[in-house]
């Protein structure tokens, strides 16, 4: 029998970089399960305590995908459940745009979203992008690419 996932779970996924880690942190009634990559790659799977200092830092980015499928798939392996920290317990904004992937991320027009509502705010600075994590949903084999690129197509995750 395959164990539920629950908020807070943390578990493995092997890229060609190494083994990294990320943590279930949010249920979306639309977009599913919210998770947080954590940093770093490794060649094993960390000590407890090490997994522990590397789920209280800040994450590399966030995104929804298909954890059920993941988890059904075993292209994901459950770690441990570990308390989220304060840095990433309140529901994120997402931006989010409909201008072609490649197009040059300062002239894309951008919306926000909150969960529940979106509200279109235009133009934003990268600094500004990088404020916001980009609503997008992705299978495992996306997950890993994003994970070893950091990348959404041409842009940079946060």
């Amino acid at each position: 029998m395959t164990r539920r996932k629950k908020i807070g779970d943390v578990y493995e996924i092997k890229t060609s970089k190494g083994l990294a880690y990320f943590q279930y942190t949010h249920e979306n009634q639309k977009f599913g399960s919210l998770i947080r990559v954590l940093d770093e790659f490794y060649a094993k799977r960390p000590l407890t305590k090490d997994l522990q200092n590397l789920v209280n830092k800040k994450h590399k980015f966030q995104t929804f995908c298909y954890l059920n499928d993941a988890i059904k798939k075993a292209e994901v392996v459950f770690i441990e459940n570990l308390e989220i920290p304060l840095l990433a317990t309140n529901f994120p904004i997402f931006k989010g745009t409909n201008s072609m992937p490649k197009r040059d991320p300062l002239d894309k027009i951008w919306w926000l979203w909150d969960g529940e509502k979106s509200w279109r705010v235009g133009k934003l600075s990268l600094e500004e992008q990088m404020k916001y994590p980009i609503k997008k949903l992705c299978d495992a084999t996306a997950l890993i690419k994003n994970i070893e690129t950091g990348k959404f197509f041409s842009d940079t995750l946060c």
